[in-house]
């Protein structure tokens, strides 16, 4: 098993309207991940979606810092996330990161 380095992560949180996981891994997962891996520096993204919510945690080459941070919001914001679910809530942040590999990663090179 891989595991994260040691060091922070830039963390997003998405709160929504719908439970159902396969519906929102096409309406909002894959969507983020798309506009995530076009951000300069991304080395790694992991993401999980359960009932309710979806989370990403993107680590930077180097160094993950609130440049990183303020980078990731700007970009997010301009995520379509289509009229399948509604957003009710979203949250970035730095912190250590909490997700396994074990749910859906993303690295740099990587084509998917």
């Amino acid at each position: 098993m891989t595991m994260w380095p040691k060091g922070l992560v830039v963390a997003v949180h998405y709160k929504v309207n719908d439970n159902v996981s396969e519906r929102l891994v096409e309406a909002v997962t894959n969507p983020l991940e798309k506009v995530l891996r076009g951000i300069e520096r991304v080395e790694e993204i992991n993401t999980s979606t359960t009932h309710y919510s979806v989370e990403a945690e993107i680590r930077f080459k180097d160094e993950t810092t609130q440049h990183d941070l303020a980078t990731v919001t700007k970009h997010i914001e301009h995520v379509n996330f289509g009229e399948q679910v509604q957003i009710i809530s979203r949250t970035a942040e730095l912190r250590p990161p909490r997700l396994s590999f074990d749910d859906q990663e993303w690295k740099a090179g990587d084509s998917k």
